[in-house]
């Protein structure tokens, strides 16, 4: 039985180091990121309130990613943003400070959040080819 002792801590921790790996979220290659999203954009505080949504990553270097986000329908503006990828978490802030978004990449889709002064969207997008 001692014998066995060795063997078992073995897989026990070949156990717990696939089963901790495979929980974690699998990582995007950011350069595929690079291009134009489009999609949609709902803001539930607001009733009714939702329009197109557009967002354009033009350079990505490592973990950090640059580009321009813009929005119409109900409300409409722009801006420009600097953010990070993290395993396929995409997180930015605007330039101008006023807006942060997060998003969640699903291959060629993200779905996530995006903050102002004055309340939270929910955003869908799909990579436009």
């Amino acid at each position: 039985m001692a014998q066995l002792r060795p063997v078992f801590v073995a897989l026990l921790g070949i156990w717990f180091f696939v089963s901790t790996a495979s929980a974690q979220q699998p990582a995007v290659d950011p350069q595929l990121l690079v291009g134009e999203w489009v999609g949609t954009w709902v803001a539930p505080y607001i009733r009714g309130s939702s329009g197109d949504y557009k967002l354009t990553i033009t350079k990505v270097d490592g973990d950090r990613v640059w580009g321009h986000s813009q929005w119409s329908g109900t409300v409409s503006g722009e801006h420009d943003f600097e953010g990070t990828i993290r395993g396929n978490v995409f997180h930015y802030n605007s330039t101008n400070g006023r807006n942060e978004s997060e998003y969640v990449i699903d291959g060629d889709t993200m779905k996530g959040w995006g903050k102002a002064k004055i309340g939270e969207s929910n955003m869908s997008l799909k990579k436009k080819k």
